[in-house]
């Protein structure tokens, strides 16, 4: 009995004491496909992405025990990569020009029409009910940005 009642109060105590969230985030790609197309936008890269999010409550600085929430998004896009700027042509020589095609840049994504992202898992821990849930929308918001889109370019340009 007095057992549960300690336990009881260290659940109140929790909720009244100042809390602090933590949050950790866990993101696999596989590209899925690229594709050379004679547009503005010369390259697409089909993606795939798993997210993963971990929020959990803080306690003067520590994590409390069992209070730990996470959700696992799957995200499905179309990047597309070109230039935005006009090429520069420089004659060199009698016949011969020099033509020079501006750096790529992120153009843009466009969602799979069929299954753009999917909360595949989202769960909470005994004590979970203290901390924030995890922002699902704001997730893949971030990963669709320009900034993590140039990413992609850089790492896999040849």
């Amino acid at each position: 009995m007095n057992v549960v009642l300690i336990a009881i109060m260290a659940i109140g105590v929790l909720f009244f004491l100042p809390k602090e969230q933590k949050s950790e985030i866990k993101t696999s790609i596989n590209i899925e496909s690229i594709e050379k197309v004679n547009e503005v936008v010369f390259l697409n890269a089909g993606v795939n992405e798993i997210i993963t999010e971990t929020k959990t409550t803080q306690v003067f600085g520590f994590d409390v025990p069992f209070s730990r929430k996470t959700a696992l998004v799957i995200l499905n896009y179309t990047a597309k990569f070109g230039i935005k700027s006009s090429v520069k042509v420089e004659q060199i020589g009698e016949k011969e020009y020099k033509v020079i095609v501006p750096k790529f840049e992120v153009i843009g994504v466009e969602l799979s029409k069929d299954n753009p992202y999917n909360l595949y898992d989202n769960h909470g821990e005994l004590l979970s009910g203290t901390t924030e849930d995890v922002d699902t929308g704001k997730l893949v918001t971030n990963q669709l940005s320009s900034d993590k889109q140039a990413e992609y370019l850089d790492k896999f340009k040849s």
